[in-house]
């Protein structure tokens, strides 16, 4: 009776678990990361200049936006290009006075689906991932891909149990006592 109970629990628990999560759709546009420092908005690349956010549109061309207390000397380069060999992008530009400046600027998406930049300045090379690949197999799919795919691992749970019972017990059905 205690196998039977135990079975119900863990299918009920893997029911319940197996909803699937959301994941982006194909085309999807990425939403701009931003990361925060804990006393000022941005990751701080050096003493003077903060990376505020970063976003790929999908299309080869990486936004930035910086923040600097001064004006300052930055060169980008595509890190993408790195993976994939050959030339590379390099752009240096000066960010004219304090406050807050947007960049575009070209990058590559290796085939792993990487994308990234480099920051130098004078102090600093820094290394910006803007996008990493999903590790998900079920990266892009439908949410009907997801359903289908947890109900098929409870569906081989159930029958895996079911089959596992019936081994222990001998093959032979008994008949419950009163």
């Amino acid at each position: 009776m205690t196998r039977y109970s135990t079975l119900c629990v863990v299918v009920v628990l893997v029911v319940a678990g197996g909803a699937p999560a959301v994941t982006a759709q194909p085309g999807d546009s990425p939403q701009p990361t931003t990361q925060q420092n804990s006393t000022q908005q941005g990751e701080q690349v050096d003493s003077d200049l903060r990376l505020v956010s970063s976003a790929y549109n999908g299309k080869g061309t990486a936004t930035l936006v910086f923040e600097t207390d001064t004006t300052k000397a930055v060169t980008l380069s595509d890190a993408g290009g790195f993976i994939d060999g050959g030339t590379i992008n390099r752009r240096t530009l000066i960010l004219d006075g304090a406050g807050t400046h947007t960049v575009t600027f070209d990058v590559t998406e290796s085939s792993r689906g990487y994308v990234g930049v480099s920051i130098a300045t004078q102090e600093v090379l820094y290394a910006e991932v803007i996008r990493s690949p999903t590790p998900s197999p079920f990266a892009g799919a439908s949410g009907t891909t997801g359903w289908l795919g947890g109900a098929s691992i409870v569906l081989i749970s159930f029958v895996g149990a079911g089959i596992w019972v019936v081994y222990n017990e001998g093959g032979e059905p008994t008949e419950a006592s009163p």
